[in-house]
């Protein structure tokens, strides 16, 4: 009879670190305050955590292979299977805002994140969120709008990439126009201001581009009757790690 003995020793050391490790791992995705789920490239959810479970009123068994339309409105549903699939076609991370619905009919204002989940030979197998509870800002925005209100100051912000730019409430009321009616440009911003102190705003908006540094003038505005405001305003340009604005 031959025999032979092979030390593996290591190997179930490993075992054992591999099993801890997966034990750590989902020990800290199930204590998250954030819900964080996996769903395959179908939409099928293959990993839940805990959040998830709780804000759904589920357990983990009837969770598992289901798809967004067994928890929310088809329109709902539909919007998420858009935005995944713009993921999987891209293969970018999106990320975005939205109010999701808890078993007890309550809402809670969430940002989340999605992004394209990889196997080890680079093969896209699925789709990871993270929906993190938002109340908090969400509040805290409210609350600066109601004292921007009061205090007649205003807000505004421009995304220099695409142009986009938005208003609070109280720029509308200050520049005395519809927010139906405008057309949210930077052009249209200038439009609003008295002609002979365009050349000033635009000066300070491109010099603080160029020194990355705020600005802060007094200039007028040209209410649509003609009538003449006179306000301050103060600038600050956000940038990226290689200095783009």
């Amino acid at each position: 009879i031959g025999m032979v003995n092979t030390d593996v020793t290591e190997l179930k050391e490993a075992e054992s670190r591999i099993r801890r490790s997966e034990d750590q791992l989902r020990s800290i995705i199930d204590n998250s305050p954030s819900e964080i789920t996996l769903r395959d490239l179908k939409g099928r959810f293959v990993l839940v955590n805990e959040t998830f479970l709780r804000h759904r009123g589920v357990t983990q068994a009837t969770a598992i292979g289901k798809t967004p339309y067994d928890f929310v409105s088809k329109d709902r549903a539909d919007t998420v299977t858009e935005i995944d699939r713009q993921v999987i076609e891209s293969g970018q991370i999106s990320t975005g805002e939205t109010d999701i619905t808890l078993f007890d009919n309550s809402s809670v204002p969430v940002m989340w994140t999605k992004f394209p989940v990889y196997q080890q030979d680079g093969e896209m197998v699925g789709i990871g969120t993270i929906a993190t509870d938002n109340s908090d800002v969400r509040k805290a925005f409210n609350e600066a709008r109601e004292a921007q209100r009061m205090s007649k100051i205003g807000s505004w912000e421009l995304d220099v990439v695409t142009g986009d730019l938005s208003w609070s409430a109280e720029i509308f009321n200050m520049f005395e126009i519809d927010p139906v009616k405008f057309d949210a440009t930077y052009e249209a911003f200038l439009e609003a201001i008295h002609p002979v102190d365009r050349e000033l705003v635009e000066y300070a908006y491109e010099k603080s581009l160029l020194d990355k540094s705020p600005y802060q003038i007094i200039h007028r505005l040209r209410m649509p009757n003609g009538q003449i405001k006179w306000v301050e305003e103060k600038c600050e340009t956000n940038f990226d790690a290689a200095g783009n604005p």
